[in-house]
């Protein structure tokens, strides 16, 4: 049953909120210390009646996993935070609007200097929009990377047969913008050299996922663990995606990497590639 009128649903050191969108517009907060999410969905998204479940990822939940940086090449993904939004099936039809805020002082130091070193890229930078950053999770649902220290980025996991770095951007004009708040919460002015207390994120989104908050740092491409070395272990990940000659692989994010010649297999030439990457422990 819709809810008719509008929903302002606002929650502070809560994990999840749950409910229904209204008939008007819907609102949806998560209030954290370290983190806040704001949601506006208009009528049109949607409808009023449709089920949904907002939940914030507890940090265990988010290793550092494999993925690629905004040159398309082999990165270390390391989300901050992460938020999943879960409103069923439906594709949304018309875009939402999502906002992060990000307290930088909940970060370590190297958090904290990676992402204070970004400069937010103009919207209109045709190289900034095309921008692959491949950032899968344990679960393998589809994660967008809203902002990291080498660029605004998305990629979903490829599905067996499609081309890798498919799939639908977040965002319908590829633009994250990048507000610096002080710690009462208002932008600090154009060219300051104050550090800010909080880093603010506004996007339109066009569907429903994990959207997080990330440091992506250039990585080996067989270092499938992403600890920082090659190993024995991650040769047992390259060999589950390797086969014979001309016979693609499951296009999982790992086999993804493991194919350096990007022929669609594993075969002995992305083998001699590990081999000169091999470090051991």
């Amino acid at each position: 049953m819709a809810i008719s009128g509008g929903l302002d649903l606002q929650s502070t050191d809560a994990t999840s909120v749950l409910g229904i969108t209204a008939a008007g517009d819907t609102h949806l907060a998560l209030h954290n210390a370290e983190t806040s999410l704001e949601l506006q969905l208009p009528p049109e998204a949607l409808g009023g009646g449709t089920p949904f479940d907002v939940e914030r990822l507890a940090p265990a939940a988010l290793p550092p996993t494999p993925g690629l940086d905004a040159a398309v090449g082999p990165a270390k993904v390391d989300p901050l935070a992460a938020y999943h939004l879960d409103f069923g099936a439906a594709p949304p039809g018309a875009a939402a609007a999502l906002s992060f805020d990000l307290a930088l002082a909940g970060l370590d130091a190297g958090g904290r200097a990676a992402v204070l070193a970004t400069d937010e890229p103009p919207c209109e930078d045709a190289a900034f929009r095309d921008a692959l950053i491949a950032a899968a999770s344990a679960k393998r649902v589809n994660v967008h990377v809203m902002f990291s220290s080498t660029a605004l980025g998305w990629q979903r996991d490829s599905e067996p047969g499609e081309e890798r770095g498919a799939g639908q951007p977040p965002t319908p004009d590829g633009c994250v913008q990048l507000t610096r708040l002080d710690e009462t919460r208002l932008p600090l002015p154009d060219g300051s050299g104050d550090e800010p207390a909080f880093l603010h994120f506004d996007a339109l989104v066009t569907h429903f996922s994990t959207y997080a908050l990330a440091i992506v740092t250039p990585a080996d491409r067989f270092d499938f663990d992403v600890d920082g070395d090659v190993d024995v272990e991650d040769y047992v990940t390259f060999a589950a995606c390797a086969g014979d000659p001309d016979v693609a692989h499951s296009a999982t994010p790992s086999c993804n990497m493991a194919d350096a010649d990007a022929d669609g297999d594993v075969g002995l030439a992305d083998f001699a590639e590990l081999q000169v990457a091999f470090t051991g422990a």
